[in-house]
């Protein structure tokens, strides 16, 4: 049998998203996200389930970094929740929210995780869909609000991460159709539909990514 060897600086780790498995979800000054409206509605989930507590991993991440250093692993994919750090979408830091990821991160560092979190994971804080969700602008400001807010407290100790999970994914998702995803019953072609880079040439990608603002913030 062979034996292979990974590269140096090659990174075995684990990925997870914020809504299946921090729980907690009236914990701190959590606003609601998509989805957990979405899993209250009755006839959406087959089994009654909701996302309000999923892992605990909200009151148990000391164990979950524990266990993952003991696996043996070098990193962590994880995604932010939106609305634990800003409940309403924009506007005033929650800042317990916040804190929750500071406290993550530092735990990550000092047991050898390189630590990769992930801004949107799907889950959009309730707020801004009642407000038209990603078919209104607002909602694109909103983001590089929060991305900003995010930036300024994290970014000193993160090197990278994916902006969004998945964009592909989720445009190609029957999410106006809301059988299986959160809807958005406003405007026949959200504004997510051009900003993602779904488009099927290099030229109508740059067309319709001009059409939207760019990003304020980076790490």
């Amino acid at each position: 049998m062979t034996r292979h060897r990974f590269p140096e600086g090659f990174l075995w780790g684990v990925a997870t998203s914020a809504q299946q498995i921090e729980g907690a979800r009236r914990d701190d000054g959590r606003g609601d996200s998509i989805w957990d409206r979405f899993a209250e509605t009755p006839g959406k989930i087959a089994d009654g389930s909701d996302p309000g507590v999923a892992c605990d991993h909200y009151h148990r991440w000391r164990e979950d970094v524990d266990l993952m250093q003991r696996m043996g692993l070098n990193a962590y994919r994880f995604s932010i929740a939106w609305p634990r750090v800003l409940p309403e979408g924009r506007g005033t830091v929650n800042a317990a929210g916040l804190g929750f990821y500071d406290a993550l991160i530092d735990a990550l560092l000092e047991a050898g995780l390189e630590p990769l979190p992930t801004l949107y994971h799907w889950d959009l804080p309730q707020a801004l869909q009642d407000r038209g969700g990603w078919s209104s602008r607002d909602t694109v400001d909103a983001f590089a609000e929060y991305a900003t807010a995010v930036a300024r407290r994290l970014g000193d100790r993160v090197a990278g991460g994916p902006p969004a999970a998945g964009p592909g994914a989720w445009r190609r998702s029957d999410t106006r159709r809301g059988r299986t995803r959160p809807v958005t019953p406003i405007r026949p072609r959200p504004c997510a539909s051009r900003t993602t880079c779904c488009s099927r040439t290099p030229a109508r990608r740059r067309r319709s990514v001009a059409t939207c603002p760019a990003p304020r913030s980076e790490w």
